[in-house]
């Protein structure tokens, strides 16, 4: 049984994992050491099943724990050509990694599984979200982009779940501390989704067949899950979609405590 097993996600840590519990890929690897291995054991993964870290782009909040994690579990690091550049150049990591390359566009298999780099319009150096394909399921985790391109769109299309970024509720950025320049660089088009632009691409995607979603990357300054979720459900209902039929959604945790989304399961908003 494949699944979607989000260790943590927010604006401080990112770190999801696609796979059986025997085997598969992390995406980021914005998490110490430490909670890593605390959270794999808690969904009933084991510490072998990583066979490699796919990396987005080079932000903290997704590479913070991903020299030490790779490092100590032998697992090769991909990231497009900018992407890994960019880390090797900051000092976050070094070439004692098994660091390979991924092209936008390109796909690679690896075991039972094959992952495609989709390019992201984000204010880094060369970003992606990877859309996985696995026996019985395909699934894209797809955060920090400042809008969703045709591309982004198009893989988005063909999965089974989706994992999307829903970073900022647009009242709550309105009246943020945060200074002008950034709120700008957080709406532009090489920032992060709002509730809104999320909740918009669900119904599109909900119309199209795509059934699970998962929305990630929250704000803590910024967002609320209650607020992201009901944007969310309350779009999709008035497209006409049904809960439970048309489709199930979960907001992401900032930390997991042992839930997975997976082929066969109703996804709900809590841990338990």
């Amino acid at each position: 049984m494949s699944l979607l097993y989000s260790l943590c996600s927010s604006s401080k840590g990112n770190c999801h994992y696609v796979g059986t519990p025997q085997s598969g890929v992390l995406i980021d690897g914005g998490i110490g050491i430490r909670n890593y291995a605390a959270q794999l054991a808690l969904a009933g993964v084991s510490l072998t099943a990583p066979k490699a870290v796919l990396v987005t782009h080079e932000h903290s909040d997704h590479v913070s724990g991903l020299q030490k994690i790779a490092l100590r579990h032998h697992l090769p690091v991909y990231g497009t050509p900018g992407t890994l550049d960019a880390l090797v150049q900051k000092g976050i990591l070094d070439y004692s990694l098994d660091l390979r390359l991924i092209q936008p566009g390109e796909t690679v298999s690896l075991g039972d599984q094959s992952f495609t780099a989709v390019p992201t319009p984000h204010d880094s150096a060369q970003s992606c979200c990877y859309r996985v394909e696995q026996a019985d399921q395909t699934v894209m985790v797809c955060t920090d982009l400042g809008r969703v391109t045709q591309e982004v769109h198009n893989a988005l299309l063909s999965c089974d779940t989706v994992l999307l970024e829903s970073n900022y509720d647009e009242e709550m950025m309105a009246h943020s501390p945060y200074p002008y320049f950034l709120r700008q660089r957080i709406r532009g088009g090489r920032g992060h989704l709002s509730n809104g632009a999320c909740a918009e691409e669900l119904v599109l995607l909900a119309k199209a067949g795509v059934k699970r979603f998962v929305l990630g990357h929250l704000s803590q300054e910024n967002n609320r899950p209650e607020l992201a979720y009901q944007n969310a459900l309350t779009t999709l209902l008035q497209a006409g979609a049904v809960p439970g039929g048309d489709f199930t959604l979960w907001v992401a945790p900032r930390m997991n405590c042992g839930r997975v989304v997976a082929p066969e399961e109703t996804v709900c908003t809590e841990c338990g």
